[in-house]
């Protein structure tokens, strides 16, 4: 039998960030090409993590599978935290 998993949002906007990051290029330290300051790069790459986090975390929990949902889990973790560290810089810059 056939299983069609539902897709969260989450999923399918990390999958499209993948692709959009494909199909734009990838500057040599990884961020996306767009042109942009290297604060927003920061920023977009940020929260891109957290959305991959959120996207592994959903399909271990889809799945089964623990391991990828933890996994899921301290990639969100760990993308909070820099978004936390990115704000503090801001206020110090304002």
């Amino acid at each position: 039998m056939r299983r069609v998993l539902q897709l969260p949002a989450p999923v399918i906007i990390a999958t499209m960030l993948c692709l959009s990051r494909g199909l734009s290029g990838v500057h040599p330290n990884g961020g996306f090409v767009m042109g942009v300051d290297d604060k927003v790069d920061d920023k977009v790459d940020d929260k891109r993590e957290e959305m991959a986090g959120k996207a592994k975390e959903a399909v271990g929990k889809a799945t089964g599978d623990k391991e990828l949902e933890n996994q899921g889990k301290a990639d969100q973790v760990k993308s909070n935290l820099k978004q936390a560290g990115e704000k503090v810089k801001d206020a110090f810059d304002k």
